[in-house]
């Protein structure tokens, strides 16, 4: 199976985990959607040219599987731009989609979760999602478009407002040594050390808005 599309018709018609439709390449603006069996096939004859030729058939498979890489890699930049894009237009709820969607490819991509984190709390989602999000982001340490800097910041706001302040001054310790301080970065700081020094009676505290 083989189509071309937009981007945005593929990110509206499209969910990324139907099983049958996972290679996304990327050329001049559009997406081509490859079925999967076609891979299998690709991959079944590098397994068989790698059993034929040793060295040289593995170096070709190393070969196809970062080429496969950076074209996961394209793909999340597209999602995060076209969210991104939704945002602008105050389209939040399919900007959520898009990053939603993005997350099969948050294995390559730290600027996707990281922006699903930042939607997810404009959304008002849970704060232990937003977390799961910033974690993976993290963890990763793929960055394109953002960084961990703001990820640390996003990440001890969120620590501060579930009132785990020791955590929250641990991100803010390594936001300061990525960026430095900054407004929002002090704010949270006094925040953390208030609630720390007041313990379980310090109530939540009120962000300004984002």
């Amino acid at each position: 199976m083989e189509a071309s599309t937009p981007l945005d018709a593929v990110l509206l018609r499209f969910p990324l985990k139907t099983p049958h439709i996972r290679t996304i390449l990327i050329y001049r603006g559009e997406m081509r959607l490859v079925g999967a069996h076609m891979r299998r096939s690709v991959l079944g004859l590098a397994l068989l040219a790698a059993g034929a030729l040793s060295v040289h058939g593995q170096t070709g498979l190393s070969t196809g599987d970062r080429d496969a890489e950076r074209g996961d890699i394209v793909v999340a930049e597209r999602y995060v731009v076209w969210a991104q894009g939704a945002l602008a237009e105050g389209r939040t709820d399919l900007a959520l989609a898009a990053l939603e969607r993005a997350q099969d490819f948050a294995d390559v991509s730290s600027d996707a979760s990281f922006l699903l984190a930042r939607v997810r709390e404009m959304e008002g989602q849970s704060a232990f999602r937003v977390l799961g999000d910033l974690d993976r982001a993290i963890r990763l340490g793929r960055w394109r478009m953002f960084d961990e800097a703001e990820a640390r910041l996003l990440q001890a706001r969120q620590l501060v407002s579930l009132r785990r302040f020791a955590a929250a001054l641990d991100s803010l310790d390594a936001h300061r040594a990525l960026a430095g301080e900054s407004a929002e970065h002090t704010f949270l700081r006094l925040e953390a050390l208030k609630g720390s020094s007041q313990g379980s009676t310090c109530p939540a505290p009120t962000f300004p808005p984002i």
